[in-house]
């Protein structure tokens, strides 16, 4: 179980055993973490239930540093600036309220990383290691990283950072048991089902090898992550689109 978060700036305190996401490896932190910055947003809740939100103001970037406690509305969407080091975004996230069954539907974002020699970096903590990343992720109702199956990111729904920049992508991922695992690459049935029964988030996470929401920054160059759309609909997973866009 994962006790203490990494977080330059993190909103929980505590100290201990903490569990690398994605991953099954345990690392001893003894670290206290004080910060209570972005801790109130990630309680709003959504305007309409069974949709992504939009609004930039109910997005939350969470347990990072040098970040803005939300993003910055644009037309479409929303946007913020990958912080350079020691800076580093994590967690990018938004409430969202299910009142109908949603396995088998479809969580889907478009977005554009719009960058000027970028060197990005996934060694935020002592140890980690690239490529750098996002992945698609969702998170249980009222999770306090103790339950590690309360958080889970989809394997094949992610973006390493540099390899189609400055192009409109979309990524999509089925909400089915077997297309997401919890922080300790569990694959498993009913857990998943009780989060999509109880789910309170949906976003992505940023981060390297060692763990998927343990953070990225820039080492130099210019980065700006733009999000164009999110949904969780029905029906097939819809194609990528690649436009290039100028940095």
């Amino acid at each position: 179980m994962r006790s203490a978060i990494r977080s330059t700036g993190g909103v929980r305190a505590s100290a201990g055993v903490r569990a690398l996401e994605g991953s099954g490896i345990l690392l001893l932190s003894g670290i206290l973490f004080m910060g209570m910055a972005s801790c109130c947003g990630a309680n709003v809740a959504p305007i309409a239930p069974n949709a992504v939100d939009m609004n930039a103001a109910r997005w939350n970037l969470l347990y990072g540093a040098a970040t803005p406690p939300h993003p910055a509305a644009s037309e479409p969407g929303w946007q913020f600036d990958i912080p350079a080091a020691p800076g580093s975004v994590h967690y990018v996230e938004v409430p969202f309220v299910a009142t109908e069954d949603l396995t088998g539907k479809t969580l889907t974002i478009t977005f554009r990383m719009v960058s000027n020699e970028p060197l990005y970096n996934a060694n935020v903590e002592t140890g980690e290691s690239g490529p750098p990343s996002f992945h698609l992720f969702i998170e249980h109702l009222n999770d306090d990283f103790t339950n590690q199956y309360y958080r889970w990111w989809c394997p094949s729904g992610g973006y390493t950072l540099g390899t189609a920049d400055n192009q409109t992508i979309t990524l999509s991922c089925p909400l089915t048991y077997t297309s997401w695992s919890s922080v300790y690459n569990v694959v498993d049935e009913a857990q998943f089902a009780d989060t999509l029964k109880n789910l309170g988030n949906v976003g992505v996470t940023f981060g390297g090898t060692g763990g998927w929401g343990h953070g990225v920054n820039l080492l130099g160059g210019s980065a700006q992550f733009q999000v164009l759309d999110a949904s969780i609909s029905s029906g097939s997973v819809p194609p990528v689109v690649s436009v290039p866009s100028t940095p």
